[in-house]
């Protein structure tokens, strides 16, 4: 009895895990994104949750940053329906210059999602 409860505990979460992915996905691959970063705050799970200079916040569920160098005062965009993140950081005249791009590493493609 208690072998089938902890089945199905495990099997809850991992649904529930899926179907948080499947929306995440789908609200961030159609989003436009284009902010420069005030504030960077790691969550329980170590998502990376970006505040901009106005203190709105936006989460990346697709997009590992952790490694990526990525600083407060960096500038991140991503157009709508793309697969790919890119990182300026400024210059020595302050001016932003290209720095990396970071593909999406999520378990649903972010096509499925775009026409």
């Amino acid at each position: 009895m208690k072998g089938k409860i902890i089945a199905v505990l495990l099997l809850v979460v991992f649904v529930f895990y899926v179907i948080n992915a499947f929306v995440s996905t789908r609200r961030e691959s159609r989003a436009e994104i284009s902010l420069r970063i005030g504030e960077i705050v790691t969550g329980p799970s170590s998502l990376l949750s970006f505040y901009d200079t106005e203190a709105q916040e936006i989460s990346l569920w697709n997009f590992y940053l952790r490694d990526s160098g990525i600083a407060v005062g960096d500038s991140i965009s991503k157009e709508g329906c793309s697969d790919e993140l890119h990182i300026f950081k400024k210059d020595k005249n302050k001016k932003y210059a290209y720095y990396t791009s970071i593909n999406s590493a999520g378990i649903f493609p972010l096509s499925w999602f775009c026409d």
